[in-house]
């Protein structure tokens, strides 16, 4: 009989310990039914990091024809609203909505001859250096799926995903900035550095970008945690509307904040 209520007291231990993990969070302390422990969480998310912009010769043909511009640089930063539902113990799903902005510079440059007094009134040829810098600063909203797995029964996670970006228009989303410098001379830089805005980008509606994320999860309190994050991803289309190629490759560290619901 002592054999019998052994086996079931085990059995009543893993069983509750299987359902207790249900929602994947061993730190949740209540005495309620495993039933009634929560599994979605809602919170905001927050992120910055840095991109690689890939172009080639084609792109940008349409502001500047007289040379390619090289691949780009810069930063992305985003936040908004994030959800995250425990369908077991070590999986979930998870929802974003937020704002994005991503910003990334991209140089060129060229070299011609030109003619210019001297102070003996004598005509010298120098050479005459171009540096052309084009910064485009995009905003969008956003949207994310992300399916997300437990590693070894620990709090660290890994995740994929996607995320689409409406991007939202601007009159001054791209700025092309012009340095002049002859070796040797000083220049006026008012008449040889004008800024303008292009206006002549066709910057697509939509972008498609599918995404990996390691996450570690973290009790701040009872039934409310926090997850840092680092995450990677790729824009599958180009981001202009023609066939010049234009993506990015985004690594961003951040973090999310969700409470019980």
């Amino acid at each position: 009989m002592k054999c019998l209520q052994h086996i079931l007291i085990c059995l009543f231990i893993t069983c509750s310990w299987q359902y207790a993990n249900a929602q994947g969070f061993d730190w949740i302390k209540s005495w309620r039914l495993p039933s009634d422990s929560p599994n979605v969480f809602i919170g905001g998310y927050t992120g910055f990091g840095m991109n690689t912009a890939f172009v080639d010769a084609r792109s940008f043909s349409d502001v500047l024809d007289c040379c390619a511009f090289n691949n780009g640089s810069g930063y992305d930063f985003r936040f908004g609203l994030a959800g995250e539902y425990w369908l077991m113990g070590d999986f979930s799903v998870q929802a974003q909505l937020g704002f994005g902005s991503s910003t990334a510079r991209f140089n060129t440059s060229r070299q011609d001859s030109i003619l210019l007094i001297d102070s003996l009134e004598k005509v010298n040829t120098h050479v005459l250096n171009r540096e052309y810098t084009l910064t485009s600063s995009i905003p969008s909203m956003e949207l994310g799926l992300i399916a997300k797995k437990r590693l070894f029964a620990s709090h660290f996670s890994i995740a994929f995903g996607f995320s689409g970006a409406i991007t939202l228009p601007s009159e001054s989303m791209h700025e092309l900035e012009l340095k002049v410098s002859v070796p040797g001379v000083e220049l006026d830089r008012e008449l040889y550095t004008p800024n303008e805005m292009i206006k002549g980008i066709d910057i697509t509606s939509f972008i498609f970008k599918p995404l990996i994320r390691f996450e570690y999860d973290i009790a701040m309190f009872n039934e409310a945690y926090i997850k840092p994050y680092i995450q990677t991803d790729i824009t599958l289309n180009s981001r202009v509307t023609r066939e010049d190629p234009w993506r990015s490759l985004t690594v961003l560290g951040g973090f999310s904040v969700l409470f019980s619901y």
